[in-house]
């Protein structure tokens, strides 16, 4: 989930960048991966997954960043409430990168990952997450 977050952040801040510099390619691209990004989400959050309160305030940052930066694309604007919404995520972005460098290296995936037997003769593996986000490789059920 976190993963997914910073990915969406990411995706946000290169879509200001690009729309600040008008390059209508890359805004695509950065507004697909925010889209991609946030179906993921909202299928988290009806999973109950993610707690809703996060998500709603997900949601409002996503909207919120697609209005802004589609409206300053077009020149319709203002240049103040354009500065705020650089200075938020610039702030945003900020303040997750020096979480996102412990998490990654606090965590070591690949320690974490266990072996999940069941008694059948399919060579497939499948993975799964358990609540603790250890991976289980099982063999395929028919």
């Amino acid at each position: 989930m976190q993963g997914m977050l910073t990915s969406l952040l990411g995706n946000l801040s290169l879509l200001s960048y690009f729309a600040k510099k008008r390059e209508k390619e890359a805004m695509v691209v950065q507004t697909l991966g925010v889209i991609s990004t946030y179906v993921v989400i909202v299928q988290l959050a009806l999973a109950e997954s993610m707690p809703l309160p996060y998500f709603l305030a997900t949601s409002v940052v996503v909207v919120s960043g697609l209005f802004l930066n589609f409206m300053n694309y077009f020149g319709l604007l203002n240049a103040g409430i354009w500065r705020f919404w650089e200075d938020f995520i610039t702030i945003g972005g900020l303040s997750v990168l020096p979480q996102v460098i412990v998490f990654s290296f606090s965590q070591p995936s690949i320690s974490k990952i266990r072996r999940c037997y069941r008694f059948t003769n399919l060579h497939f593996p499948i993975y799964n997450l358990d609540a603790d986000n250890v991976v289980y490789i099982c063999p395929l059920s028919t």
